[in-house]
């Protein structure tokens, strides 16, 4: 993408519209063009090839400044980080009456929880 002249281009996702490529990265600015007037040449995308996506995600993703990198980073990874917090506390993979039992277990016989979920999981496997 380096090579190419900085100038206008046509936009991808409006046929009448211009996105601007300073030679090293697209730019957000747009600039509406006339109907009369052909499209200039330029780059063009497909969402056929795997390829030219994953270019323009390439694209776009060094088009962001490095505060914006850095906060779409670190949100990621507390999203991930809190579904992770969610699952191993909900633990959704247990049965409702399995949960019923340990806790049922724990309070009347006044046993760990390990020992609880080993004499439930003996009857809910």
């Amino acid at each position: 993408m380096a090579s190419r002249n900085p100038g206008w281009y046509p936009d991808p996702n409006d046929d009448n519209a211009e996105v601007y490529w300073d030679g090293s990265r697209w730019h957000g600015r747009r600039n509406k063009i006339a109907q009369s007037s052909p499209p200039a040449p330029g780059p063009t995308f497909s969402a056929s090839s795997g390829s030219d996506v994953g270019a323009r995600l390439r694209e776009t993703w060094h088009g962001f400044d490095e505060p914006r990198r850095r906060l779409i980073i670190i949100g990621s990874a507390v999203a991930v980080l809190l579904i992770a917090i969610i699952l191993v506390a909900t633990e959704p993979w247990h049965s409702r009456e399995y949960k019923d039992c340990v806790s049922d277990t724990q309070r009347t016989y006044a046993t760990p929880k390990s020992e609880a979920e080993r004499m439930c999981g003996e009857i809910y496997r």
